[in-house]
């Protein structure tokens, strides 16, 4: 599996905010990739994809590890609605390239935020876990936990079957 791009851009205003972050986090040692792919992944949950007005190199796409490019193809397939996209690469990276462009915006703004930004992030992930296990427990009301798949299915359908 392989984005037949070869690079990936930013935003050229992006790349102080980048940099900025890169030092926040330098103990963590984060490369390019792996802070686009963050800011990829903020941009997207907070569907903001403002277009790149003038961009710059920011990393080669043979630094895509195939959990990246899953991603970044999920991310083009949802928000096209077209299985083409799969195929055409540039806009599929120009979709992410403009996702990240958001997502770099809302972490520029948490970066100016007093304290430090690992905690803010830390609390973050923690109320997203907990929102996603709720979520699964909401989803094992509806679906038992216990029995065979055939059995959960019937359950479900059942569940959702509209009155007559």
């Amino acid at each position: 599996m392989t984005i037949d791009v070869e690079k990936i851009y930013i935003d050229n205003d992006d790349r102080v905010i980048y940099d900025n972050l890169e030092k926040e986090l330098e103990i963590k040692k984060i490369n390019k990739k792996d802070l686009f792919m963050f800011a990829l992944s903020t941009g997207f949950k907070k569907g903001i994809h403002p277009h790149i007005v003038k961009k710059q190199e920011f990393f080669w796409t043979n630094n895509l590890r195939d959990e990246d490019e899953i991603i970044i193809k999920s991310i083009a397939l949802n928000v096209t609605k077209n299985f083409d996209v799969l195929q055409n690469h540039e806009e599929l990276v120009k979709i992410v390239q403009e996702y990240a462009h958001g997502g770099i915006q809302i972490i520029k703004e948490k970066l100016a935020r007093p304290g430090s930004f690992i905690k803010q992030m830390e609390k973050e992930i923690e109320e997203e876990y907990q929102f996603c296990f709720d979520q699964q427990n909401k989803r094992e009301d509806i679906i038992p936990s216990a029995g065979s798949d055939i059995e959960k299915i019937d359950h479900l359908i059942s569940t959702f079957k509209p009155n007559k």
